[in-house]
């Protein structure tokens, strides 16, 4: 079953958070969908962006509205919509202070010294890149990640 939700989300919401987070009002609607995409526009951009509960987010697409006025369709016009630029030296940093222990956001900013935006960015490429995860309220480097046992 499908079921679609018009919703409508902050105007800036904080770089390298899921698209989900920045909805308005409760945060219900986010968790209640087990796959959800997210269509934001900024000026003359579409960005979607796919989160599933299961599994890893996708690295966000860029969509051009395309046609005229018979025919209109979305189609991709490149895999990443933007470059946030991330530092080798910053992204070295992040992987150093997760290298002994998973560490919580606040944690992880005060040991490599960043504004909170930046480490957003820098964990987003970093999880994209499959260098970092999410467990909880930390984050850990992929290959000291604890696993998560399967219910089967």
């Amino acid at each position: 079953m499908a079921i679609i939700v018009t919703h409508h989300a902050r105007k800036n919401g904080p770089a390298g958070t899921q698209a989900g987070q920045g909805l308005r009002g409760s945060g219900d609607l986010h968790a209640w969908g087990d796959s959800n995409l997210y269509l934001r526009r900024s000026r003359d951009l579409l960005t979607l962006t796919v989160e599933h509960r299961a599994s890893a987010t996708l690295e966000p697409l860029s969509l051009a509205l395309l046609g005229d006025d018979e025919n209109v369709h979305l189609e991709v016009t490149s895999g990443a919509p933007q470059d946030h630029g991330s530092s080798p030296g910053l992204d070295a940093a992040v992987l150093a202070a997760l290298a002994q222990a998973p560490l919580s956001r606040t944690a992880l900013r005060d040991a490599v010294h960043v504004r909170n935006e930046k480490l957003g960015q820098i964990l987003t490429q970093l999880t994209h890149a499959g260098r970092v995860l999410r467990q909880g309220d930390k984050w850990a480097r992929a290959e000291s990640a604890i696993p998560v046992p399967s219910s089967a």
